[in-house]
């Protein structure tokens, strides 16, 4: 969990099946090697990538950034700006797509969505 507030993270979230981690596996390892080969050498904050199954750690962020109990579900989230970007719902998941979500989320063509909503009492200052 540490890591995950260290810097902005992908995560591909799966049933945890050993086939849907290796699945995961597949398609963003070629993904994180293009993004780090691109971008490691900016310094700074670097996306870290993960695939998560059904376990307590993945149910706890899920819980924490508001996230529906779908799969697959890739994500994009930023604790530190308490934000997260959704790979749109219906789209096939593959290096191709994860690859399009990256250079969106790169070019600030995605917008962002807020991990745990405002409430009108967190706003309220009497």
């Amino acid at each position: 969990m540490g890591r995950l507030q260290e810097s902005p993270c992908l995560i591909l979230f799966t049933d945890g099946e050993t086939t849907e981690l290796q699945f995961g596996r597949d398609v963003l390892l070629p993904v994180a090697e293009e993004y780090l080969l691109d971008h490691g050498h900016e310094g700074g904050l670097t996306l870290q990538f993960y695939v998560a199954g059904e376990d307590e750690v993945s149910d706890s962020v899920r819980d924490f950034a508001c996230l529906d109990d779908v799969v697959p579900l890739v994500a994009i989230l930023d604790l530190s700006e308490r934000t997260k970007y959704l790979l749109e719902e219906g789209v096939e998941v593959s290096t191709a797509t994860v690859h399009n979500f990256i250079t969106r989320y790169t070019s600030d063509k995605l917008s962002p969505l807020p991990i745990r909503p405002v409430t009108s009492s967190a706003t309220n200052t009497t």
